[in-house]
């Protein structure tokens, strides 16, 4: 038996239905019971995970004979517990359900019921009760008084449709997002993503800089590839979101970006980057062949771009890039390396692929010129002392050396 329920976010209703499973039958049902809850015209977005049921095709033909009235917004695979409707799902376990005895399934579905019916009877809104400025890490505060500021790092890959929760769609939080290989086919066709995440979506923020065109529709376009800009403790910042291999025009239009903001530190994430330099050969090669930047590619064909070309035609070249973040190789885990480019200033090259619970966060420290690196547990916050595949504490927890008390701070 199970509870299929949603929460309205703005009255804080629980909608549900128990049923003996979980297919698209069942699902295309409650979506029936909720869609009878709301005005004909009303569009309603919802919040969910990538189960099969939510993306079969029984599903889709469904939402086909009614255009325009749901939208669904899918959780990162293995990032269901985003949803708040866990949360509830959790009280329910926590509390109704804990030590309960019943004499038949009938009599359990009625339990439920009434229970919904009873929270229901006084809805409970859910509120954000933190601001930004009031986060902290482990105990290290972020607000402006004690000039530092933090700047998190997601490794996640999307492999059935690219989206994330309506908080993150219309946060003050900045933020961008690098596709990977998962998030595009061999050509380099990133449709999928871009219709979760157009440009529209950015454009209304002051802080959002533009994306790359493309060459044509689905290719290296709309928010494949963007630029955001923030500022922090007086310092200025540009960063840029560059698909998996991004091909030569992609990088010429990085190349545009980074000199028209030349007067801000610049940062780069993107999806390829350190790893096995060289295309590996049986599965051990991704854990014990030598790791450094890597010279193969996956996407965009003879187009794209190996991290090694990405970096020989674009970062060494610019003065103002200094960090630059990647991802995808979740079997070298975490990874970091030092090169300089070609004005002889350092470039600090950062890989974190956990996957699963670990979250990495970089703490600035301006005064100390001095970026603080932690890896912890997104569950508890306890620290990242190693891993069953990256066993070395100092590829998790460590201190960058970063200048930022210098010229251009105001």
């Amino acid at each position: 038996m199970m509870l299929m329920a949603g929460i309205d976010l703005l009255s804080g209703k629980v909608h549900g239905i128990v049923v003996d499973r979980h297919r698209s039958r069942e699902f295309i049902s409650f979506l029936r019971e909720l869609g009878r809850s709301y005005p004909p015209a009303a569009r309603l977005r919802l919040v969910l995970d990538n189960h099969s049921a939510h993306i079969s095709k029984e599903t889709r033909t469904y939402l086909a004979t009614i255009p325009n009235r749901f939208e669904f917004i899918f959780t990162p695979k293995h990032g269901s517990w985003l949803n708040l409707v866990e949360s509830f799902f959790g009280k329910i376990a926590r509390t109704m359900l804990r030590g309960i005895r019943v004499s038949s399934k009938a009599e359990l579905k009625d339990r439920i019921l009434q229970y919904l019916a009873e929270v229901n009877a006084s809805p409970v809104v859910y509120r954000w009760k933190y601001k930004v400025e009031s986060v902290s890490l482990l105990g290290l505060g972020c607000n402006a008084m004690m000039e530092s500021f933090l700047v998190y790092i997601f490794c996640v890959e999307f492999r059935y449709i690219c989206s994330l929760t309506e908080f993150w769609r219309h946060t003050a939080v900045r933020y961008g997002i690098a596709i990977g290989n998962h998030d595009m086919t061999a050509d380099g066709d990133s449709s999928l993503f871009q219709r979760c995440f157009p440009a529209e979506h950015f454009n209304r923020f002051a802080w959002y800089g533009g994306i790359y065109g493309g060459p044509k529709p689905g290719i290296s376009g709309n928010n494949a590839n963007s630029w955001q800009r923030f500022s922090a403790a007086g310092l200025d910042f540009v960063f840029l979101h560059l698909e998996c291999n991004a091909p030569d025009d992609v990088l010429e239009w990085t190349d545009g970006v980074l000199r028209g903001n030349a007067d801000r530190r610049a940062i780069v994430t993107t999806h390829m980057g350190l790893g096995p330099v060289e295309l590996p050969k049986v599965e051990r090669d991704f854990h014990d062949a030598p790791k450094g930047r890597m010279r193969w590619s996956k996407r965009h064909g003879k187009r794209g771009n190996s991290p090694q070309q990405m970096w020989d035609k674009c970062f060494r070249k610019h003065p103002n890039v200094g960090l630059i973040y990647y991802g995808d190789q979740s079997r070298t885990q975490a990874l970091r390396q030092v090169s300089l480019n070609d004005h002889g200033k350092p470039v600090h090259e950062l890989l974190s692929d956990y996957h699963q619970n670990w979250l990495r966060a970089n703490r600035f420290l301006p005064d100390a010129d001095r970026i603080q690196v932690y890896s912890t547990d997104s569950r508890n916050g306890a620290l990242c002392r190693g891993t069953k595949i990256q066993p070395d504490p100092g590829q998790h927890q460590f201190v960058l050396q970063y200048e930022m008390s210098g010229a251009g701070r105001r």
